[in-house]
Formats: C-alpha cells, sequence, structure tokens
C-alpha cells in the first residue's frame, strides 16, 4: 500500500503457473475475497493488480470484483499471459515492450495516473533521467546481483525491513552500472520521448 497525500493506491501480484497443485477456481476465488476485502477497508483506494496468469479464466473475477483487465497485446508469442487489472482504467496507459532479462515474455510497461498540470506555468522546467539498459550494462547488474551476499536481507525477520534493505541494495546496483543521463523539460509536454540524436553511440562490430 502506498499513500500519496490523500490517495491510496493498492498493488497486488498474483503468478498463476502453467502446472498448477491446486485448483485454477481456488486461485480465482482467494483473489476476489482479497480485493473485497480491501475495498471494503479501502474503498476510495486505487487497486492495480498484475501478473503471469498463464491463460487463467479470470472472466467471473472480473466481473465480481469490478476490476478491468487493460492489456491487449501478446506478451508471449501470440498470447496474452501477463495482465494489468485495476478499478481506474482510464488513468493508466501501457506498453509491450522487449523485456531486458533472459525470458520468452515481454515486459508491461505502465504508466499509472500521472498528473501534469492543465495549465502549465511558462518557464516550469522538470528533469527526467534516463538509464542507459543495452545489454552490456543489463549483464554487469545481473552479474553484481548474482555475486552479492544477500545474508543482511535474508536474515532480517522483519518484512518490512528486508524488502526496503532488498529495495535499496538493488537501486545502489542500478546506478552503478547504468549510465545516466539527465534532460530538461518545459511543463508543456506531457510525453517526454529519449532524444535519439543524445542517445550514447554504440560501437560497430
Amino acid at each position: 500500500m502506498i499513500k500519496k497525500h490523500s490517495d491510496t493506491y493498492l498493488f497486488l501480484l498474483a503468478y498463476h503457473p502453467p502446472r498448477p497443485v491446486y485448483k485454477p477456481n481456488s486461485l480465482v476465488n482467494r483473489l476476489t475475497s482479497d480485493v473485497e476485502l480491501l475495498t471494503d477497508k479501502y474503498p476510495t483506494a486505487t487497486i492495480y493488480l498484475t501478473g503471469d496468469f498463464n491463460r487463467l479464466n479470470i472472466s467471473l473475477f472480473l466481473s465480481d470484483s469490478g476490476l478491468q483487465q487493460i492489456v491487449t497485446h501478446a506478451t508471449r508469442g501470440t498470447s496474452i499471459l501477463d495482465l494489468f487489472m485495476t478499478n481506474r482504467p482510464s488513468n493508466v496507459q501501457y506498453s509491450v515492450v522487449q523485456s531486458c532479462m533472459k525470458t520468452d515474455h515481454s515486459a508491461l510497461l505502465v504508466n499509472c495516473d500521472q498528473h501534469y498540470p492543465t495549465n502549465p506555468v511558462a518557464h516550469s522546467w522538470y528533469k527526467a533521467t534516463f538509464y542507459d539498459i543495452r545489454q552490456p550494462y543489463i549483464d554487469a547488474l545481473a552479474a553484481e546481483i548474482s555475486n552479492y551476499n544477500w545474508t543482511s536481507v535474508l536474515d532480517t525477520t522483519d518484512i518490512d525491513l528486508a524488502y526496503e534493505a532488498f529495495l535499496s541494495s538493488v537501486d545502489t546496483f542500478n546506478k552503478s552500472q547504468h549510465p545516466v543521463s539527465h534532460f530538461n523539460y518545459t511543463g508543456q509536454y506531457s510525453k517526454l520521448h529519449y532524444p535519439s540524436h543524445q542517445m550514447p553511440a554504440q560501437k560497430k562490430e
């Protein structure tokens, strides 16, 4: 759960394996129960549910929960296996892109309710940060994560502290392995594209 100003955001993650040891309906029932519980407790919250559902039939869940599934493009081959559901579909935009990890699934890039000023003040400048995610830097990041001693995280009994320590470590790795570029832009632009002419030049083979 994340609270920002007076808004509450609930993030839920689920995975349904291709050959589950449980009955698929049991997962559907659990998801429905959990969403209903959260909705009763946080009636004004924005809910985001995502994960790899592997062709799980969620039609009844969507009907009972009131959530909407927004992904309409294939995320693995010609199939839509990775889903994103929310009770605020009008505030969400997504793209299906090639994953930076070694997987046969595509990645979902989701933009959740970005607030841009309707009448931006003249000469208001913002800063955007871009990480270089070309393969050599991804490989270096993966190697550092693989070789890191995670004992301090694994031995932590408080799950919240362990999660914070994990995120802090990954953030440090990310900053140390990925070159960063910063760009300034004015408030009149609601979308920002990486300027291709400023991309680091790739070496020719």
